[in-house]
């Protein structure tokens, strides 16, 4: 069984695809925020369960697929998802940020605070607190650089000097 770090590189690479048939993707932000914070806290999330698609069917019936996002590759399609759209999208658009799904952008602000170990969606009061760590940005960027930039633009070095900020943000990512 793949990591969730193997799982995210699969996805960005665009191996799982839906069957044109499928809705699209509906989750709001709020229930992508409890996602991420379910499988932080190694609450069950449920399965995943997707079929590899032989080569045949991929060629002959590339049609009846998508991928989960518009800047997907089609082609690098593997796998087929039967149950778990939703959660394989939202931490897609968690680990990027924005998507386009169907010519419709979605974004998400997701913030973590290391301290309380609790994860909201963006808002003035935690874009003004620099305990407050953009949850694409740790995912996507080194954990010293991005908690001196924080420090930096918050001119906060409490932020820089409190062993708990890495290692959570180290955790988490």
């Amino acid at each position: 069984m793949p990591s969730l770090g193997e799982d995210l590189e699969q996805l960005e690479a665009g191996f799982y695809v839906v069957p044109e048939i499928q809705r699209s993707f509906v989750w709001r932000n709020t229930q992508i925020r409890d996602l991420v914070s379910s499988i932080y806290d190694d609450d069950p999330i449920g399965g995943i369960t997707y079929w590899e698609i032989p080569v045949k069917v991929k060629n002959e019936f590339a049609d009846l697929f998508r991928p989960l996002a518009d800047e997907l590759p089609l082609e690098n399609g593997k796998y087929m998802i039967i149950d778990g759209q939703q959660r394989l999208t939202s931490l897609l658009l968690v680990k990027k940020g924005e998507l386009t799904i169907r010519g419709k952008r979605r974004r998400i602000k997701l913030f973590f605070n290391p301290i309380e170990e609790r994860f909201e969606l963006s808002s003035r009061k935690i874009r003004g607190d620099p305990l407050w760590f953009n949850v694409t940005e740790i995912l996507n960027t080194d954990v010293l650089d991005l908690v001196e930039k924080q420090a930096k633009m918050f001119d906060d070095e409490s932020v820089n000097r409190n062993p708990k900020v890495r290692r959570k943000l180290n955790e988490l990512q």
